[in-house]
């Protein structure tokens, strides 16, 4: 026990944190696609 929940919880939390970045980017590059400047 110890660290290894903690760490593998922290790990979890942190990809689901970039995947919804990513999301949140291809989301604003494809408006700004319909957009264009």
């Amino acid at each position: 026990m110890g660290f290894g929940p903690y760490v593998i919880h922290s790990f979890v939390h942190s990809f689901e944190a970039e995947s919804d970045h990513l999301g949140a980017v291809v989301r604003r590059a494809r408006m700004s696609s319909w957009d264009p400047w």
